[in-house]
């Protein structure tokens, strides 16, 4: 099953939506943290459920920037 998983304290943060992290740094977060994240970090609730709905799509599961 996939799930989320996201880096924080980079200077590139990355988030990727997988069955698993190749990132000893990654953790697993709900869709509805990482909206809440995101919103601490100047997006709006719906760029931020936009974003997710993008990486999620991502067919090949790669990370991608968040901030």
């Amino acid at each position: 099953m996939k799930k989320l998983f996201i880096t924080l304290g980079r200077e590139r943060d990355l988030i990727r939506y997988s069955e698993k992290s190749d990132l000893k740094d990654a953790k697993e977060i709900s869709e509805e943290d990482a909206v809440s994240l995101f919103q601490k970090n100047f997006y709006s609730e719906e760029k931020a459920r936009e974003f997710i709905e993008s990486v999620k799509d991502n067919p090949f599961n790669d990370w991608c920037q968040w901030r």
